[in-house]
């Protein structure tokens, strides 16, 4: 089986049976996450449609960092949102997947452009999210709110991340999204002090170090002498390592001393 990655290069490239490939792929997948957020089925064809046509357009803004699946998922929910502003209506209502008996199917649309969400389409959007059981769709929420950022995104996203009732996986994930909407260094290390597993942790002290601002070493430096599991230490003291800090190497030099 060919891998996305491969694929990827191939549509980048022009191959337009790489990009078929990937399409037949992941449409299903697409169309299902879809048609959980309308609740129809021809809307939920033509919004795999538009997302396919953007994602297509955007392919060079994919870098790897997540799987290829995520990313995609995240221009879906934002193609929905254009959707829902067209038609001027939201409906986040979750329906049985068994009667979603219909796959898309590719068409050779127009570029659509880059369009984004109104304040107000992300206000429902927020309100929808804790309506959702699928962890898919809420993962590609927390990637768009990331991405539109803004205050009342930012403020709304580390609600999640504090949610003691969110499964730990939401958590980490609502964690990096909060970083990536332009979280501060105390806001990152309150999530740190307030995480209540391994995953969270680490999800804080990686915004942290992908911040790498002097208040966001002062603080990694704080958690490398004081956290107690060991595992996070380790690997925090390993990833410190890398950094071109003066005071990063003499808390090293300290380490090696004792």
């Amino acid at each position: 089986m060919v891998d996305d990655t491969d694929l990827i290069a191939g549509a980048r490239a022009g191959d337009r049976l790489a990009a078929r490939r990937l399409y037949d792929r992941h449409a299903p997948r697409v169309y299902r996450l879809i048609f959980r957020m309308v609740s129809e089925d021809s809307l939920a064809q033509e919004y795999t449609q538009d997302t396919f046509v953007k994602a297509f357009d955007r392919l060079e803004q994919y870098r790897g960092e997540s799987a290829f699946s995520t990313w995609l998922h995240s221009v879906a929910v934002s193609s929905v949102l254009t959707g829902f502003r067209r038609r001027k209506r939201l409906r986040f209502r979750e329906t049985e997947l068994e009667e979603a008996s219909h796959v898309a199917t590719r068409s050779d649309g127009s570029d659509l452009g880059r369009e984004y969400a109104t304040g107000h389409d992300v206000e429902l959007l927020r309100s929808g999210y804790a309506g959702l059981s699928s962890a898919t769709a809420k993962q590609a929420i927390l990637s768009v709110l990331a991405e539109e950022g803004g205050a009342s995104n930012l403020r709304w996203l580390l609600g999640v991340a504090g949610d003691a009732a969110a499964s730990p996986e939401l958590r980490a994930q609502a964690i990096e999204a909060g970083q990536r909407a332009g979280a501060s260094a105390a806001q990152l290390g309150t999530l740190y002090a307030q995480a209540p597993d391994r995953r969270a942790k680490e999800a804080a002290i990686n915004g942290l170090l992908k911040r790498g601002d002097r208040p966001s070493v002062d603080l990694l430096l704080g958690i490398a002498r004081t956290e107690t599991d060991p595992t996070v230490r380790r690997s925090l003291i390993s990833r410190l390592g890398r950094l071109e800090d003066a005071r990063v190497k003499e808390f090293l030099k300290e380490l090696v001393g004792q």
